[in-house]
């Protein structure tokens, strides 16, 4: 009855000690939901213009508070394409400046491949993968069934990122260019922006980034010449500072 007792109870421990373990997966794909609140957008751009209320409350009767964009991350070992689900309507300037992303990301290498759209034309980023300041807290939330943990960044020496990773999810990735942290970026929020991105799924399995996918047609540029090539656009309005802001993320 003893070694019955006994072999009983080192059945346990190890059952116990195997659920204990972490999930770590290596490949699978994220279904991101980009959300921009435009609504805060444009109270903060009007907010000295002397007709900016009637503006708005008009804006406000034709147009939804936010824009929702569905995007898909694939992952595998040290690489990962984010790219739109379908093909998509834009509602507003930032929109349609800012969320037809396609990013191929080799973190073994540190570069990227960004594809880009503004004004119906492409544009093809090549750079070195970003680095962004980030401090780890210890504060914890639940996305999409993962356990995720809090990191505050830095971003273009003066943005404030709020980002929440996964170390179940073994990548050092995230959606658009966010990258850094020891576990995916599963929910990600740029206060002063008024934009979030959250996985709204995620299924763990083999994947193919195939080389088929990788955006190669647009004009070519790096990161610092899309920005001055942005600068120049006159088309944008009062809403240029915020779409140039957005595009770079």
């Amino acid at each position: 009855m003893k070694t019955l007792n006994y072999v009983l109870l080192l059945v346990a421990a190890l059952t116990t000690t195997a659920y204990a373990q972490p999930k770590t997966a290596t490949q699978g794909t994220i279904l991101f939901e980009k959300k921009i609140n435009n609504y805060a957008i444009l109270k903060e751009i009007y907010a000295n213009d002397p007709q900016a209320e009637a503006n708005f409350e008009n804006y406000k009767q034709k147009n939804p508070q936010f824009e929702v964009y569905p995007y898909k991350l694939s992952f595998k070992g040290n690489s990962t394409l984010y790219q739109p689900q379908e093909d998509m309507e834009y509602k507003s300037p930032i929109g349609q400046s800012t969320s037809n992303n396609i990013v191929y990301t080799d973190y073994a290498n540190g570069t990227f491949i960004s594809q880009k759209k503004v004004f119906n034309k492409q544009y093809v980023l090549k750079d070195a993968v970003r680095s962004i300041k980030w401090k780890l807290t210890s504060e914890t939330r639940d996305i999409a069934g993962y356990p995720c943990k809090r990191a505050n960044g830095v971003l273009m020496d003066s943005i404030y990122v709020v980002a929440f990773y996964s170390t179940d999810i073994l990548s050092s990735g995230g959606p658009e260019l966010f990258n850094g942290l020891p576990g995916m970026i599963l929910g990600l929020a740029i206060p002063d922006e008024h934009v979030t991105w959250f996985a709204t799924k995620i299924t763990i399995g083999s994947v193919q980034i195939k080389e088929s996918e990788v955006p190669t047609t647009g004009v070519p540029y790096s990161l610092n010449e899309y920005k001055t090539f942005l600068n120049t656009l006159t088309r944008l309005g009062p809403v240029k500072k915020n779409v140039i802001k957005n595009a770079l993320f």
